[in-house]
């Protein structure tokens, strides 16, 4: 539905029959007139109910100002609903913005210790009732923690870190850092609150021991993966009474019902409330033309509003905050259905026009939708704000799309912790949102993002028109702390293919404006890329031997021949083109890159960055690029043009030196995945000379840093501010065995340089060579502790034997990366120019009339419809950026 629409929709007037007014002064005994209103809208429905009787028509039950402690869920079903006519509306009197809370307010408190009051909740009829968040005059409180929380500095300060596993692969036992732990009385309900190694989001796991002695943690559950240690996960401690130290925080005794509180004011000045309800209202299976508009909808455990199996609902206009996500959480489990509005299955359900925030998982969940039919299920969330999610588990996203043809549409999501939308499935449009300031506590993410490893999806997916910038990151590199970390604007993960990329601007990213891990046939057309920071778009495959493909490669297997003859499924024709046991060696294939503007400012930034992709399958044409008037780079090497020296860089190229049956001298390991694979001089098979490199591969040892044989030659004096060649012949005894050839430079914790060329290779000799430039003084890239580098060599196989020779690293003149790219059939129509934006330094990306882009043919981005707009269906106007 457009905007338009809506607007036309919210005009209409109201057809009900049955007009039921609430008041907090009313009386249920009343009649629910608008003189005398009932007090309650449980009562309100009930009377509804009672006189529509029969009748088709929806009803109207009009809440005018106040507050209302909802004792029940504010069930609909089919017997509510109204028709398109007119709907049963749930609805605030004009002018009014009355507070639906699924909770209770706590009174009643009485002195504890020092400034802690505590409160007998049996006394309030809440014996036994489980909660986990509490909120003081609208603000959410901490849950007692140790060390304290940072307001300051909320992902750097207030955390410890996981020194070990207690045992090797741990996922539930780990040592703490010397002096980190307290020797706490009561663990009962203590939990640890801990971000995986990843830093992709947490878990919440309880504590069964804790040895001080020792420093070793005992957990009830696992965490998401096995532990790594040596500080790489962050956690604190939660749910102690015992670290109830500081104004704001609380702490639940559940086997006793007495609840603890700092308040941050004097008591009587605090309204305290806690959730009893998972939702505030509920549209449930069957209902019809059900519109709730006009609240402000709080205080709920997992949902201000859940739909499950509705049609034509609507929720819209509405302020949804301090939502929870349940009484458990932890890595994945029904937390991860928790939103401030969720719209499970159904058909054209939608969230328009809502203000949603401070939730603890997605502000938005849309699914429904048939799978095997390909039957959309229209469910929209369309002009809502979106911020401040993922308060409880940090994959709580701006709004999570799945199923079949959904759509997200004019909305602004900023400030979350993770990504502004996540979504899988197929034909789900996501269009002119303005999204930004996100990935706030998360890494190895973007703006937009969706994964594929069942070898399907999201196929038919539109990414349109969005508006994104700052999208920031936050992780661990080398060791350190840093942000912005590991962050995309666009981010298609894991073979997620088929979607189209479309007249999309995405300004200053850190790793680019796109990225393909390994996705078939998307097409990235008409957008404008500018600022990222290493590079404008990233393109990173999976080989054959990688282990995500060999991992997955079996179900996208059996997801591929299962809907290989459904009808529905012949649109996707690229899909089934060829079996996915044809994909390989390389798995990426058959995208398009096309009509797009790729800008870098940076002067370290690239145009491209590819790795293990097919060029030969892959289509780059028609774009405008522009590095300030610096040499376009594209991550291409090629060999070089001429030679210039014969002194021969690489020791024992022919690998003829050292004991036989032996790593030849001058070579070494740089990864052993296992003491099963094997590297060793062969004079029994060899390209040239007397002898060759025989590496013998073996499935990992599990844990293995890497899990493929990797050989390196020690450092090798270079001379910044100049190119060589790097050659070598490789063969393998079984074939489609990927390998590699790199050139790199490493200091920790100061920088990690590489070329690298690869190929699958067979039983012939393969000669795998290309040219590199080492950056000099004078130059955007010079790394001044660079003086050398080392030759590496790469088997990435479980199972082959693989042999190398004569490895050759000569000085040459090297081709330089744009005409490498282009002499590879590459962008051969593009332009290299300045795009002629109108005014980038004040936000203005709009093109030029005599912008070079628009000869291509590019489309201008209609940034006038981009993100949230005034509508009698808005919740406010104008937004305000808190």
């Amino acid at each position: 539905m457009t905007g338009l629409a809506l607007l036309a929709m919210a005009a209409l007037p109201c057809l009900a029959a049955v007009e039921v007014h609430v008041s907090p002064a009313g009386d249920d005994a009343a009649p629910g007139t608008r003189e005398r209103p009932v007090q309650t809208i449980g009562r309100a429905v009930e009377l509804a109910q009672q006189q529509r009787g029969q009748e088709r028509a929806g009803y109207q039950v009009i809440v005018h100002e106040g507050t209302y402690y909802v004792a029940e869920t504010l069930a609909f079903g089919p017997e509510d609903s109204g028709t398109e006519a007119a709907p049963t509306r749930l609805e605030a009197a004009p002018g009014a913005r009355p507070r639906l809370v699924a909770g209770r307010p706590i009174t009643g408190w009485e002195p504890y210790q020092g400034d802690i009051l505590r409160c007998d909740l049996r006394k309030l009829g809440l014996e036994g009732v489980p909660f986990r968040e509490l909120y003081c005059n609208g603000e959410r409180q901490i849950l007692a923690r140790y060390p304290n929380y940072s307001p300051e500095h909320p992902n750097t300060e207030g955390w410890l870190y996981i020194e070990a596993p207690a045992e090797p692969n741990s996922k539930r036992a780990f040592i703490a850092y010397e002096g980190d732990l307290k020797p706490w009385a009561d663990l009962g309900q203590a939990e640890v609150f801990e971000f995986h190694k990843y830093n992709y989001y947490n878990t919440v796991v309880g504590i069964e021991s804790v040895d001080v002695a020792t420093r070793r943690v005992n957990l009830v559950g696992d965490t998401y993966d096995e532990l790594a240690g040596g500080g790489a996960e962050r956690y604190y401690v939660q749910n102690l009474l015992e670290e109830l130290d500081s104004p704001g925080e609380w702490y639940l005794d559940r086997a006793t019902s007495t609840l603890y509180y700092w308040p941050p004011r004097p008591v009587d000045q605090c309204v305290v409330e806690v959730p009893t309800l998972d939702y505030a209202v509920h549209l449930q299976p069957g209902a019809e033309y059900v519109h709730v508009s006009g609240f402000s909808i709080e205080v709920a455990r997992r949902a201000g509003v859940q739909a499950e199996e509705a049609r034509h609902c609507l929720v819209a206009g509405n302020t949804v905050r301090n939502v929870g996500v349940g009484t458990q959480i932890g890595g994945w489990g029904p937390w991860e259905n928790c939103a401030g509005i969720g719209i499970f299955g159904g058909t054209a359900n939608g969230a328009v026009g809502n203000d949603i925030s401070l939730v603890g998982g997605h502000g938005i969940k849309l699914t429904g939708g048939d799978e095997n039919a390909l039957t959309p299920a229209g469910n929209y969330a369309e002009n809502n704000c979106i911020h401040h999610t993922g308060l409880d588990w940090k994959q709580g996203c701006g709004v999570r799309v799945e199923g079949v043809g959904n759509r997200f549409s004019r909305n602004t999501v900023h400030d979350i912790p993770r990504m502004a939308v996540i979504f899988g499935g197929w034909d789900h449009v996501i269009e002119l949102n303005h999204l930004y300031r996100l990935n706030t506590e998360t890494c190895d993410t973007g703006a937009i993002y969706a994964g594929g490893r069942g070898g399907i999806t999201p196929w038919g997916c539109v990414i349109r028109g969005n508006y994104i910038h700052d999208v920031i990151g936050f992780g661990r590199e080398d060791g350190r702390w840093v942000s912005p970390c590991f962050s995309w604007g666009i981010y298609l993960d894991d073979l997620a293919s088929g979607v189209t990329v479309e007249s999309n601007l995405v300004l200053g990213t850190l790793r680019g404006g796109v990225h393909i891990h390994s996705g078939r046939y998307n097409r990235i057309v008409n957008n404008v890329l500018v600022g990222g920071t290493l590079q404008q778009i990233e393109f990173n495959g999976w080989t054959s031997a990688h282990p995500y493909w060999q991992g997955n490669r079996e179900a996208a297997i059996k997801n591929w021949e299962s809907h290989r003859d459904l009808p529905a499924w012949a649109k996707f024709g690229e899909l089934f083109a060829a079996h996915p046991r044809e994909w390989e060696p390389l798995v990426m294939a058959g995208n398009r890159i096309e009509r797009n503007i790729l800008v870098g400012t940076d002067p370290k930034s690239a145009i491209y960055r590819c790795n293990h992709m097919p060029y030969d399958r892959t289509v780059f044409d028609r774009n405008v690029l522009w590095l300030g008037g610096r040499p376009i780079r594209t991550g291409m090497t090629a060999p070089p043009t001429k030679v210039i020296s014969d002194v021969e860089l690489c020791p024992n190229g022919g690998f003829e030196d050292g004991p036989p049956n032996e790593m030849p001298t001058g070579w070494g390991w740089y990864a052993r995945p296992s003491a099963q694979v094997t590297a060793q001089a062969d004079p029994q098979t060899r390209h040239g000379g007397g002898s060759s490199l025989k590496i013998t591969c073996a499935p990992p040892d599990p844990g293995s840093q890497f899990p493929f044989a990797m050989v390196k030659t020690g450092d090798l004096p270079i001379v910044p501010g100049k190119s060589y060649r790097l050659a070598g012949w490789f063969r393998a005894d079984r074939p489609d065995t990927a390998v590699f050839l790199v050139a790199q430079s490493y200091r920790a914790d100061k920088y990690h340089w590489a070329r690298e060329t690869n190929a699958a290779v067979g039983p012939e000799w393969k000669l795998l060579e290309f040219g590199f430039h080492v950056p000099g003084p004078d130059e955007a890239e010079y790394l001044p502790d660079m003086q050398d580098l080392y030759i590496r060599l790469d088997a990435r196989s479980d199972a082959a034997t693989v042999w190398v020779d004569d490895v050759s690293l000569l000085e040459a003149q090297a081709v330089d990366e744009w005409t490498a790219w282009q002499e590879m059939g590459l962008d051969v129509h593009s332009v290299v120019a300045d795009p002629l934006f109108v005014s980038p330094r004040t936000g203005d990306y709009r093109l030029q009339p005599d912008s070079p882009a628009l000869k291509p043919g590019f489309q201008p981005i209609p940034f006038e419809q981009i993100g949230c707009y005034e509508n009698p269906l808005r919740a406010s106007w104008p937004l305000t950026d808190g």
